[in-house]
């Protein structure tokens, strides 16, 4: 599932609010803030919290709170109050004993460090009584530049937490505004500080984890958009460059679909031989493709004529395939995430 941060340094005021909605629409399900911020231990920071979990509430989303057992103690009542809203996990950093764990999973969902967990600290949870049914894991984020996760590193600690069949949550950045006092994105990994929140949610769910956060405190709206159109519609938009406009009404006029039987080098567009086998495709700029390239095949494939594909690598040229257009740079990026049956909207 998909989840978004929101901080409790700022009120939740109209701006706020909205953005919660847009997100919410976008197909987000559930918010992650925290409670652990020393220097803001008041009565001020409660209300927003309650206010966070009124404004959960009226848009059904579930709500992750970050605690330490000092911050716990202090906000246990404001935690009561903000459950009787919406539905709530405890996300436990420092200072919780095993007993307490236990104590608290009969009240609330509680998420564990996933990186930090151990054997012996779970099997003491089963030994008091806890059920690992009301138990999650989560990864943390990395402010500082160079500190986040290792991939290989996190893709071994996350079969070791699903050898255990336990939940896994992590982050990716934002694209909007980023969150001080360093203002260098919230990944778990660090090979993703930079890159793009929809690849990195996208990558990180083929690396075995349930639910993704963006750690920051805002995506941007065409952001939000291409969250929404991969993972409701399942299409990606595609920016092109058109070697002809002859070509524009053949490509832009429908939503192709990628083949449910995934080729290695190629993305091959289903509908499109049936669309063109109508036309008589001539040979015509038969040249190398590069990344990105947009081909149709020509009379001199037979009956795969009509085919159009998209280029996942650098391939020679061919005398039967015709070179029609070329994706963007930034479109390239995202043919990582076009699997089975995924839709392509091309944009020219």
């Amino acid at each position: 599932m998909l989840g978004f941060s929101i901080y409790l340094d700022r009120p939740i005021n109209g701006a706020q609010q909205d953005y919660i909605q847009t997100m919410a629409q976008a197909g987000f399900v559930q918010i992650f803030t925290s409670l652990h911020i020393p220097e803001m231990v008041n009565e001020a920071l409660a209300q927003r919290f309650l206010d966070l979990a009124q404004v959960c509430q009226t848009t059904s989303l579930s709500l992750m709170v970050d605690v330490d057992a000092k911050t716990f103690k202090h906000y246990r009542q404001i935690l009561e109050q903000a459950a009787t809203y919406c539905q709530l996990k405890l996300r436990l950093d420092d200072g919780f004993g095993t007993e307490e764990m236990v104590h608290l999973a009969q009240q609330w969902p509680i998420v564990l460090n996933a990186s930090t967990l151990t054997d012996e600290l779970l099997t003491g949870f089963i030994e008091h009584g806890g059920q690992t049914k009301s138990l999650s894991v989560g990864h943390n984020f990395y402010p500082q530049p160079y500190t986040g996760l290792d991939s290989n590193w996190f893709q071994q600690r996350n079969r070791w937490l699903k050898q255990r069949a336990l939940s896994i949550s992590a982050f990716v950045p934002g694209n909007g505004s980023l969150r001080g006092p360093l203002y260098q994105g919230l990944p778990t990994l660090e090979q993703q500080r930079h890159q793009d929140p929809l690849l990195a949610a996208k990558a990180l769910f083929d690396q075995m984890v349930d639910d993704v956060f963006i750690g920051d405190p805002q995506l941007v709206s065409s952001t939000q958009l291409a969250f929404k159109q991969y993972f409701q519609a399942h299409i990606v938009k595609l920016e092109v460059q058109l070697v002809s406009s002859k070509w524009r009404q053949v490509l832009g006029q429908h939503i192709w679909h990628n083949r449910p039987d995934v080729a290695a080098e190629v993305i091959r567009c289903q509908e499109s031989r049936q669309l063109n086998q109508q036309a008589t495709v001539l040979p015509e700029h038969c040249i190398a493709r590069q990344t990105g390239a947009i081909t149709i095949n020509n009379q001199l494939y037979g009956r795969y004529q009509g085919e159009i594909q998209i280029c996942r690598t650098e391939l020679p040229a061919d005398p039967a395939v015709n070179v029609i257009g070329q994706l963007t740079p930034a479109a390239c990026d995202y043919l990582a995430l076009i699997g089975s049956r995924i839709g392509i909207q091309l944009q020219i």
